[in-house]
């Protein structure tokens, strides 16, 4: 997968895919998840029980869907590979 940079401001995380040579900012939560992905590899449910320990609240449905609605982004800016969520 692509090899990320990070450096983190104020709450804001800014990553650099070299891969790719794009700079993306994210925010903390988007940050913890795609951290977490790197560190091990899951499954959408696997991810979204870590986004829920990240954000304080029950691994519910609205959580998995935004979730997927994460992971879905992190595959069109690059920042993943298919098969690695």
């Amino acid at each position: 997968g692509p090899r990320l940079l990070w450096r983190e401001w104020e709450g804001q995380y800014v990553t650099y895919n070299d891969t790719t040579g794009d700079t993306h900012l994210l925010d903390r939560l988007a940050a913890n998840a795609l951290l977490s992905l790197e560190k091990t590899p899951a499954t959408l449910k696997e991810l979204s029980i870590r986004v829920a320990g990240f954000s304080g609240v029950e691994a519910d449905d609205d959580v998995l869907a935004y979730t997927q609605d994460m992971i879905d982004d992190f595959l069109r800016r690059n920042l993943i590979e298919a098969g690695t969520q």
